[in-house]
This record gives C-alpha cells, structure tokens and sequence, in this order.
C-alpha cells in the first residue's frame, strides 16, 4: 500500500525533499520491492516506529531515536525513528522520499482493510517471469490485474518518472497529429505552386497523348520518389534531434534523467509510409485540377496569370469561411472542452479558406495598399503594386504559408494567456472564501482542519478534496475525471456556483453535479444515476443532480466529501471570517496549530485567484510546444515557397534589365513585393489568430472578455516576418542578377 506522507520539523515545517520527489509512506515488507535496505538501526517492531530514508534523514537532520511527526490523509502522528534505510548505490533514490511504516499501521493509514494498491511477485531461480505471468493472468477471476514484467515493471514504480513519460509520450502525440495536417496544408499549397510553374510542361505533355491520369501519375510518382528522400534523411537526423529534445525536456524537468533515446524499427515502419501519404495526398490535391486542363489552354502564355477565382473555389472558400466563423458564434453555448477545442477547428478552417479565397484576398489587400498615402514612392514601388495586383495567384502560394505561420504563432503567445485570463475570471466570480488553507504536505487530516472552525472570528470552513476518479460501466469500463469533493453543508457559503440544469439544493451524500465543460464527456445524464470507482476500488452510485457552469478549474464535478471512502484526508480548506473579525488574529492562531501538524500556507482570495493563473502558465509549454512547431513548419514552409516564386522570375528580371532597369531597381521592386505580400500575410494571420482565441475565451467564461495576446510576442513575431521574408527574397534574387540579361533571357524554363 502507497499514501501520502511527509515528515514534519519540531515546529510544524515539513522537512524540505527536492522538487521532483514524491514524498510516500509504505509499509516495512514492501521494501523487498524496492532497494531499500537498513544502514543503520532496525525494522519497525510497533505502530508507532517508523524507518526514514537517507534523503529524509539528511535533509531533516533526523537521528536514530529521534520522535518526528508524519503527517497524512488520515492524521498527522509523532513516531520514533528507529532505522534509517538506503538504496546499495547511496543516500538517494531519484524523485522519491520514503517513510515506513509497520505494516499494521500502513494497513490503518491507507484504510486498505487488507487490500492492496500492488502485489509483487518475486519467482524462484528457475522460473521463466513470463510464464508465472500468464499464470496469473489465467487465475485472476474476480479482479482483473495489469500483471508486468520485465521492464513493464517500471509503469507502478513511482522513481520510474513513468508518469512524466506517459504524459510527454501524450503530448508528442498530439503534435505528431497536428504537424500532421499542417505539413499536408503546406505541402499542398507548395505542391500547388509548382504544378503551375510546370503549365507549359504539362500541356506540352497532354499535346503529344497523355491522359489526365497519366499526368497525375507522373507527379504523384515524383512526390512518392522526394518523400522517400525525405523520410531517409529525416530518420538519419531524427536520433540526434530526439537526444537533443530529451536533453532539454530532462533540464525542464519534464523527462526522468535516465531516460534514453534508442532506436526503434517499428517507428520507421510507420514513419516512412506516413510521410509517403501525405505527400501522395499533397501532390493529389495539387494536380487533380491542373491535370485536366486542355493543352492548348495550357500552351498559351497569357492563360497562366489567371483572371478570377473559379466560381466552386470561390463558394468553397465562402462556406470555409462561414463555417470557421459559426465555430466561433457556437463556441459559448456548447460545453466549453469543447468550445476549447473549436480553437483549432476555426484556425484549420479559416487557413483553409486563406488557400481557396487567396488570390481573391491579394487583390484586395494589393488594391488597399496602393490607396495609402504616399504610395506608390517611385517606379518600382508602383511596379511591385502591379505585379501582386494581376499576379495574384503566384503571390497567394507565398501569403498563404505566412498566413499560417503568423496565426500559429498569435495563436501561440495568446492560448495560455487567454485560457488563464478566463480561468481565474471564473475562479474569482466562484470562489467567495476569505481565506484558502493550501497544504504543504500532501493532504491534511480532516480533524485539523476542523478545528480551524473553532477559532474565533472563524465563521465557516469548507473541506475540499481533488481526486482522480473513474466514471462509467458497461463493456467501455471507467473513464478518468478530476472531481471536486466538498462538504455539501457549507458550500453555498464558500463557493458561488452557476446552475445550468437541476438544483443545488439536492447536493449532499449520494449525488453528483457535473461542469458544463464536462457534460458530453460523462456517462448519464441529469436525473440519472452515474457509477463512481475511486481509486481504493470502491463503488458509489451517485445520483446527476445539478449541471454547473463555471466550475472550470476545480474539476469535472463535485461529490459530497462524506461518500469519500475512509484514508482521504483534506486538499483545500476556504475559510470564512466572521464579521468585523481580525484576518491577522485568524491567521496567526492558524499558524499555532503547526506544532500539532497543521503544514498549511494561508492565502487571501487574490493570493490564491493568482495562485491559479501561475498554475497554468506553468504548464502554457505544452500548447506553445505543440502550437509553435506548427508555426515553424508553416514559416519554413514560407520561405521555400517564397525562393520557388523567385527562382521562376529569372527571364522576367532579365527583360527589364534590357528596356533599361537597373540591377537595384530590381531589388527595389523585389523588396516592395515583399513587404505589400507581408503586410497582406500579417494583418491576416494576426486575424486568423485572433479568431482562433476566441472560443477559448467564450467556451470558458461565455464571451470574449478573457481573450489576451502578449503585444510584444506579437510584434515580434510580425518584425521577424517581414526582415526574414524581405531578406530571403533579395538574396533569392541575386543569382538572377549576376548573368548578363541577354543570357538569363536566352535560358529555356
């Protein structure tokens, strides 16, 4: 069995362990399990010895015989340290901190009743581990077991860091799926710009017999032949890439030290035909179109700059649209996980709509540059206008992967913001406690928490516990949600809650109110009876009473803190002061009750209201992580574009050297090019970013008062934009420039 437990000092402090660690209390028969062995005293003989680890020891200065409090869910109890316990290799185990206790006092603390949170199985010499395992796995009739061996063993050791890998694991999923769409978007876009270079080509091709389908080959055949050169150097680069990115996920904390990078067959089994698909894809979009235009149509030069949008590409383009703007209208009248989620919904959607309406978008915001005043400057300025105004489909592929770059990256620099500007917005109207009892041990006892209310100028206390529990039944089994458990009697004093459905009046022993960000998630609904499985397996049917909507941040729902099951202690305690009641007089007597093992910080309503928006800028790397990737994928994506768009215009550039430009009037009318195409991508990503912030903000609060973008992030960003685009395009342009005009003229495309 496994429970929270933290050594307390003389006075009430707990004894400090490194951040990582994971203070825990076992019983003394566990450490077979583990490598802890006694360096100096003995076993626990009765209930009120325990043995401590060397980091604990060493940290606290504790001794043999030395009487220390440990405190728990369940209470906080004075123990006589009678042996001190190490790994072979040293004084330390990584990310842990260990007390133990007699088994007969583990059993009462963890309220096990004799069940057990693990059993470990220790073979004989000769036996195979697999084959005792599936044993097992053949005998366990009443409880199904998650039986491991071998290295699966490290999934239940809590020094394994198996929990940090889980959830990276998790993450790099998510961004693997995201990058996924955003490589196809972009690919598709760079495959479309060089299908239209190759016109000429292509028609030329269809003049002498080949079929639409036998031009579609053709490219999808080169895409498959470049994605396999791709995925071939991507795999030779990916081991250091990987080390390099543990290396710094272990320096943030995020990764166990001893993690390591290996190589795995399977990945590039799945890895190559991944990236083989969506090129495939990219290409197949790209051609599908061109493939099929009649070759002479294709032969003419004054039929590649197009004139106008097709009208289906233009009414898909408008439904696109339309469609990335209900996203946002909907965003605040349906549960708001999944208004958080319509976030990337209407950012996918509105690029999209970016790559359909494009050319359409250029023109206009070509024709609103030309209107500004001062502009046109000079000749080149006025020829740069031109060109963007009547090339607009050449000039749409290179605002399109800018577009997305900069709405990712607005996106980027305003998720976490908003998302915490709306959590405490919501924290703050909930909440309606003077003070907050945060522990600094793992849990409190509930009977010190008690006695909080007994001060004077106290004039109620809520007891609160965040727990992981299982939700649901049936052939799809238990689902995990954060709830909330609260003492029902004096919630409506601490907690202000928004009814949706249902009353809270019926809260109490025996039912459940669920948050509107979950309602689509858990099993039931209002009126009907949901099954609870807490994390000791007992069972609770627990009635829907109530639908609230401004829970976010507590949890998934609220259970009364009497259907708890005996060894949870108290996470948060809200306090309520009496009128006219001294905050420093409570404060203080709070803090007398240390010496009996009350290990609390005492915050304000505004400390702890900005306790939670440090919270989540904490975790904001997660969804900057998974965000900026795409946002560099979609710049790199810019960039090859732009030199593709540029290397083409190698006979353009020499005909206007020859009726008499000079080399930097074509750089001049290169540069302002590229800052009209800039401009353009910018004030449009910075929109599509916006309103892609949106939902976060509406699906949270239920409107758009939470939305927040770091302005610095921003400007940046739209800086680095414009002195990196301008930049690559004039040195894009100066190979061009280098032959004499006569001969770049003379060169065949």
């Amino acid at each position: 069995v496994e429970i929270p437990a933290q050594v307390l000092s003389g006075n009430g402090t707990p004894v400090a362990v490194p951040d990582e660690a994971t203070p825990l209390g076992q019983a003394w028969s566990s450490a077979a399990l583990t490598p802890f062995t006694i360096q100096d005293g003995r076993a626990p003989a009765s209930n009120d010895e325990i043995v401590v680890d060397g980091r604990i020891a060493r940290s606290g200065d504790i001794r043999i015989g030395d009487a220390v409090m440990v405190a728990t869910g369940v209470d906080t109890g004075r123990y006589t340290v009678v042996g001190v316990a190490v790994p072979p290799d040293g004084d330390r185990l990584e990310r842990q901190a260990t007390v133990f206790f007699h088994d007969d006092r583990a059993d009462e603390l963890a309220a096990s009743s004799g069940a057990a949170d693990l059993v470990g199985v220790i073979v004989q010499d000769d036996a195979d581990p697999s084959e005792v395992a599936r044993a097992i796995d053949r005998i366990q009739e009443p409880i199904p077991l998650d039986v491991l061996a071998g290295d699966e063993r490290g999934k239940v050791d809590a020094a394994a860091g198996n929990i940090m890998v889980r959830d990276m694991g998790a993450l790099f999923g998510v961004m693997a799926g995201f990058v996924g769409f955003v490589t196809i978007f972009v690919l598709a876009s760079t495959f479309g710009f060089a299908v239209q270079q190759r016109r000429r080509e292509i028609g030329l091709l269809r003049a002498i017999g080949y079929t639409p389908k036998q031009v579609r080959r053709s490219i999808l055949i080169e895409a498959l032949a470049i994605s396999a050169v791709g995925s071939v150097i991507g795999l030779l680069l990916a081991r250091s890439v990987a080390r390099l990115v543990v290396e710094i996920m272990i320096s943030w904390d995020k990764l166990p030290g001893s993690f390591e990078v290996r190589p795995s067959k399977v990945a590039s089994l799945i890895v190559i035909p991944s990236g083989a698909a969506i090129a495939l894809l990219a290409a197949w979009i790209a051609s599908r179109k061109t493939s099929t235009i009649a070759p002479l149509e294709t032969l003419q030069e004054a039929a590649v700059p197009k004139p106008r949008l097709g009208f289906w590409r233009l009414v898909w383009g408008v439904l696109v649209l339309a469609a990335g703007g209900l996203c946002v209208l909907l965003s605040g009248s349906v549960p708001a996980t999944v208004g958080v989620m319509f976030s990337l919904g209407v950012i996918v959607l509105l690029s999209i709509a970016c790559v359909l309406l494009g050319p359409l978008v250029v023109r206009i915001g070509a024709r609103l540059v030309m209107r500004i005043p001062g502009f046109p400057m000079t000749e080149p300025d006025a020829l740069a206008a031109h060109n963007t105004l009547h090339q607009s489909f050449r000039m749409a592929s290179v605002v399109t992967p800018i577009v997305l770059a900069v709405g990712m990256t607005t996106m980027m620099f305003g998720f976490t913001s908003t998302q915490e500007a709306a959590m405490v917005q919501v924290t703050d109207e909930r909440m309606a406690a003077d003070l907050y009892l945060v522990p600094e041990t793992g849990e409190l006892p509930r009977e010190l928490v008690i006695r909080v209310g007994e001060i004077p100028g106290v004039a109620s206390i809520t007891m609160a516990t965040t727990l992981e529990v299982g939700i649901g039944e049936g052939r799809d089994g238990y689902f995990p949600y954060q709830v909330m458990a609260v003492d029902a009697e004096t919630i409506h004093e601490t907690m202000r809650l928004e009814v949706n459905e249902g009353t809270l009046d019926a809260f109490g022993p025996g039912t459940i109110v669920v948050d509107r960000m979950a309602e689509l998630d858990v099993p039931g609904s209002l009126g009907t009876t949901s099954r609870v499985l807490f994390p000791d397996g007992t069972l609770r049917d627990l009635e829907w009473v109530a639908t609230t909507g401004n829970l976010a941040g507590a949890g998934d729902a609220l259970l009364s803190i009497d259907d708890l099951p005996a060894g949870f202690g108290v996470s948060l305690g809200m306090v309520n002061l009496e009128a006219g009641a001294s905050v420093d007089d409570v404060v203080s007597n709070i803090d007398a009750l240390r010496a009996d093992g009350l290990a609390v910080s005492v915050l304000t309503h505004d400390q702890y209201v900005g306790g939670v928006g440090v919270s989540i800028q904490q975790e904001g790397w997660a969804s900057n992580l998974i965000i900026g990737s795409a946002a560099a994928f979609g710049a790199l994506a810019a960039f090859n574009t732009l030199v593709m768009s540029i290397s083409e215009r190698s006979r353009e550039f020499a005909l206007m050297r020859m009726i008499g430009a000079t080399r930097g009037q074509v750089l001049r009318m290169i540069r302002a090019e590229s800052i009209i195409l800039t401009l353009i991508a910018v004030v449009l990503g910075a929109v599509v970013g916006l309103a892609s912030l949106t939902p976060v903000s509406v699906g949270i609060t239920g409107d758009a008062g939470a939305l927040r973008v770091s302005v610095v992030g921003v400007g940046l960003t739209v800086a680095l934009a414009f002195a990196s685009i301008v930049g690559i395009a004039l040195l894009a342009v100066r190979p061009a420039l280098r032959s004499g005009a006569s001969t770049a003229i003379s060169v065949k495309e």
